[in-house]
C-alpha cells in the first residue's frame, strides 16, 4: 500500500509488498524495483548487502540518508547510489512521508541479503564521563 492504496499493475494485477511501507513494482533476474514509504520520523535499520547494491530516488518527502561514514540529505528528485558492501541506513526526519524508488541490482535479492544491522557506536568522551 502506498499512501493507503493499493498499486496496480500495468497488467491490471496488484503488485506485491514485501513489507511495511514498500511495495515491489517490477522485478528481473538481476533487478527488483521497490517503492518505499516512511512516515515522518521513521528510521530504517543500518544494513549491508553481499550481493546486491541499490539506487534511491526521493520522489517526495525528505531523506537522510546513511552512507559509508557519511550522512546526506536528499530532496525530491536527488538520487543516491549505495555500492555492494557498503553500510546505509535511511529516515525521514521531515514533516511529510518519505516516499522513494529504490533499484535493487546484483546476483541475489532474496530479503536475506543482509549483514546483520548494526547500530551506530558512541565511544566515551575524554575522562569517561559525557558531556551536559
Amino acid at each position: 500500500m502506498i499512501d493507503g492504496r493499493q498499486a496496480i499493475a500495468s497488467d491490471g494485477g496488484l503488485i506485491a509488498e514485501s513489507g511495511q511501507g514498500c511495495l515491489v513494482l517490477q522485478e528481473g533476474p538481476r533487478f527488483k524495483v521497490r517503492c518505499l514509504t516512511l512516515a515522518p520520523g521513521e528510521k530504517r535499520p543500518h544494513e549491508r548487502h553481499y550481493h546486491h547494491a541499490e539506487q534511491w530516488v526521493v520522489v517526495s518527502g525528505t531523506a537522510l540518508a546513511h552512507r559509508g561514514g557519511e550522512d546526506l540529505m536528499l530532496r525530491e528528485t536527488q538520487a543516491l547510489f549505495v555500492p555492494l558492501g557498503v553500510e546505509h541506513g535511511l529516515s525521514n526526519p521531515g514533516k511529510i512521508p518519505l516516499v522513494l524508488i529504490e533499484v535493487q541490482m546484483g546476483c541475489y535479492l532474496a530479503d536475506d541479503d543482509v549483514a546483520e544491522p548494526f547500530p551506530r557506536i558512541y565511544l566515551p568522551l575524554e575522562g569517561g564521563g559525557r558531556s551536559a
